[in-house]
């Protein structure tokens, strides 16, 4: 039926560009292609409605034949992975409880960013204002601040760990099998590496964060609590149900950033508020896993007392259909 609608309202040129190029990408992604690509991308930015059409199109899982097989866990963890990924799969959220409930793992992983968080105000005493990050070649770190100014607000203190230089505890979490299976299973495919390691410190401040996508392009997150988290300590709140396609209003950012070439997505707050969708907090104690699609609206709050300390594991370049096809289009939605 679907293929019948398009070949009524798409003009016989552009079904065989956007479709040719999408059999490029899966077989072959040669250079004489590339010329393919761009004209798809020149006709997707031409027109919001097909752009928006082929987005939505594109979020889909494999075929049963090229699907992923399940890895085999016992028969309780199984269940509860199960249930996590149905649950991302209907919101675009889940909390697993407990995943790392540990005490000794969780003091060590603590002790852990303690460490970094205290090389992070080192680093930052001796900069300008105006600097917003610092590469550390000792470390292979990245400790990231913002200007002053944007700091003074948000209170966040981030450092980026290197993936070849991790920290054992860190490491040790990242390592654990039920971790990255949530997000095999939730796309069907090897998700692949973990493209990044993020720890988090969030003071009270001022303001919050505003509703947003990290990317237009798939990817997933994990957030392992690693402090208690109510609602003083700026928990994250996800939009249920914005995921994978995005509502109407709100598609229309999306257009204009592929348009751009940028793939994060911020949204005016008002127009957030009121899109479709009960808003999930994410309230926990420390050891509870946060697992979500970050191409639904999502945003922190505004740390008010305490202090949210949390891990954040990003799976950045999943092989689903829509990053394959859309990862060639040059300039758009690839920076």
């Amino acid at each position: 039926m679907i293929r019948r609608i398009a070949r009524t309202i798409l003009p016989g040129p552009i079904r065989r560009v956007l479709g040719r190029a999408a059999w490029e990408v899966q077989y072959a992604p040669t250079r004489a292609n590339r010329v393919l690509r761009r004209a798809a991308r020149r006709v997707l930015m031409s027109n919001e409605r097909l752009f928006l059409w082929t987005y939505k199109r594109t979020s889909r899982l494999p075929a049963p034949g090229r699907a992923r097989v399940p890895s085999r866990f016992p028969e309780e963890e199984d269940h509860q992975i199960e249930a996590v990924v149905n649950e991302l799969r209907q919101n675009g959220v889940a909390i697993w409880r407990g995943l790392f409930a540990d005490p000794q793992l969780l003091e060590d992983v603590r002790s852990t960013l303690d460490q970094g968080f205290a090389r992070w105000e080192a680093i930052f005493r001796e900069r300008e204002d105006s600097c917003p990050e610092v590469f550390d070649p000792e470390t292979r770190w990245k400790f990231h601040r913002g200007t002053k100014q944007v700091y003074d607000m948000d209170r966040r203190t981030r450092i980026y760990y290197s993936l070849d230089n991790t920290p054992p505890a860190i490491r040790r979490l990242m390592d654990d099998p039920r971790f990255r299976e949530v997000a095999c299973r939730y796309y069907q495919v090897d998700a692949g590496p973990c493209g990044y390691i993020l720890g988090e410190k969030l003071s009270p401040s001022p303001v919050g964060d505003s509703w947003h996508v990290d990317r237009i392009r798939d990817q997933f997150k994990a957030m392992i609590l690693l402090s208690d988290v109510g609602l003083e300590q700026g928990p994250l709140k996800y939009k249920q149900g914005t995921h994978q396609k995005p509502p109407p209003k709100i598609d229309h950012f999306f257009y204009q950033y592929f348009r751009s070439g940028v793939e994060w997505c911020y949204v005016s707050p008002p127009l957030g508020d009121s899109a479709p969708g009960e808003v999930k907090l994410a309230l926990g104690r420390a050891g509870d896993c946060v697992f979500f699609d970050t191409t639904g609206l999502h945003s922190g709050t505004r740390c008010q007392a305490g202090e949210r300390l949390a891990l954040v594991f990003g799976f950045t370049e999943p092989p689903t259909f829509r990053n394959q096809f859309f990862s060639h289009m040059e300039g758009g939605m690839h920076i």
